[in-house]
């Protein structure tokens, strides 16, 4: 019913990645972080990212709505990583993407911040990505500087313009779909995406049935090629027939 991998890439030593899947009272929780920024900052605010969220979201489950599960969770960790980082020199300026998702009464709950992604293969088999990366590069595409093409090579690919430890505060995205129209999910750092295009991704999970199998493939496509930064994927089941 679902697969998963993180992977420090090629040339990364320390991988600063970190996943979460949680099966909680009548709900299923996955999250990607990808973390970034000072001495180890990176690795520290990836984890706590997934550590803060998802216990926020299993002890205040009867109290709120998925919705509200997600942003609140979210800022809970941004505050909880911004206010380490201030007091804690070596941890200056970490921060962390985080991309989640939520099954829950055949409702798939997204949220966002930051440049992993979420993706759904529909009933028609097309491959969409429901996240929107808050990165430069998004910004320079929406604005028609560059084109998709053009964002794959861009010098600045890498920069985000949002995430969890940035600020006090932090806008999070949040998305709902109806899982009876989804085959599968993917969750993924831009690891993922920056050696592989939507046309293989989707290649691998249409064809391959095996949660863990695809996830297994991708991380080989990868590594096949130049893998530079941390990759992390999970891949799950909707509820289409």
């Amino acid at each position: 019913m679902q697969g998963y991998i993180t992977d420090k890439g090629n040339v990364r030593s320390v991988n600063e990645d970190f996943i979460g899947i949680f099966e909680f009272n009548k709900i299923s929780l996955y999250i990607v972080a990808d973390g970034m920024g000072g001495h180890n900052g990176g690795d520290v605010a990836s984890h706590m990212a997934v550590e803060i969220s998802s216990n926020y979201i299993k002890e205040n489950l009867d109290k709120k709505g998925p919705r509200d599960l997600i942003i609140n969770s979210y800022k809970k960790a941004n505050r909880k990583i911004f206010e380490t980082g201030y007091e804690n020199l070596s941890l200056s300026g970490m921060g962390t993407t985080m991309t989640m998702a939520i099954k829950k009464d055949g409702k798939l709950y997204v949220g966002n911040v930051g440049d992993s992604r979420c993706y759904i293969l529909d009933a028609e088999d097309n491959f969409v990505k429901i996240t929107v990366d808050h990165s430069l590069v998004q910004e320079l595409i929406e604005s028609g500087n560059i084109s998709e093409e053009e964002s794959r090579n861009h010098p600045n690919k890498n920069i985000v313009t949002r995430a969890l430890g940035g600020s006090f505060d932090v806008k999070v995205d949040s998305f709902q779909l109806d899982l009876s129209f989804i085959k599968k999910v993917l969750i993924c750092s831009d690891g993922l995406t920056n050696e592989l295009t939507e046309d293989e991704i989707q290649n691998e999970i249409i064809n391959v049935d095996d949660e863990q199998e695809v996830c297994d493939n991708l991380l080989d496509l990868c590594k096949q090629r130049a893998a530079k930064d941390n990759i992390s994927i999970i891949v799950f089941k909707g509820e289409c027939i």
